[in-house]
C-alpha cells in the first residue's frame, strides 16, 4: 500500500527537473545562435531578431580593415531585415550554414556559408550571448 504513495511522491518531485533542465540548456550560448540562424534560414525576421537583446552592438570589419560600430534596437533592425527578406530583396534567396564554431563562455565564434543570389561567400561571426539573447 505504501509503495504506490512513493512512487507518485517520488514522479511528483522529480518531474520538474528535465524542464528546469531544458530551460537552462536553452539559454546555451551556440544554442541561441544556431536557432536564430534557423529562423534566418527560414526568413522571418521577429524570430531571428527575437534571440538578439532590446539593445544591442553591431560591430563589423571590412576586408578593406575598416570598423564600424553601432548600437541599435531590435525593432530598428527587425524592420530593415523584414524588408531584406522580402521576395526581391537582398536576402530572399539566403542561406547561412555553419561550418566550424567554436564556444568560449558567452563568445560564440562561427565561420558560415552564406549562399544567396550573388553565389557564395565565407563569413566569420563572433556573437555574445548573455541571459539567452545576443548582446554583441
Amino acid at each position: 500500500m505504501r509503495r504506490p504513495w512513493v512512487l507518485l511522491l517520488t514522479l511528483a518531485v522529480l518531474s520538474p527537473i528535465p524542464a528546469a533542465a531544458q530551460a537552462t540548456d536553452d539559454t546555451l550560448p551556440e544554442r541561441v545562435v544556431a536557432r536564430a540562424y534557423d529562423a534566418f534560414n527560414r526568413h522571418d525576421a521577429a524570430a531571428y531578431m527575437s534571440f538578439f537583446a532590446p539593445r544591442l552592438a553591431l560591430e563589423s570589419v571590412r576586408p578593406d580593415s575598416l570598423c564600424q560600430s553601432r548600437r541599435t534596437s531590435r525593432e530598428a533592425e527587425q524592420e530593415v531585415l523584414s524588408k531584406e527578406f522580402a521576395p526581391g530583396g537582398v536576402f530572399s534567396t539566403t542561406k547561412a550554414v555553419a561550418r566550424h564554431r567554436f564556444v568560449a563562455g558567452p563568445f560564440v565564434v562561427e565561420e558560415q556559408a552564406i549562399a544567396g543570389k550573388d553565389g557564395g561567400v565565407v563569413h566569420l561571426h563572433i556573437f555574445e550571448v548573455k541571459r539567452g539573447h545576443i548582446i554583441r
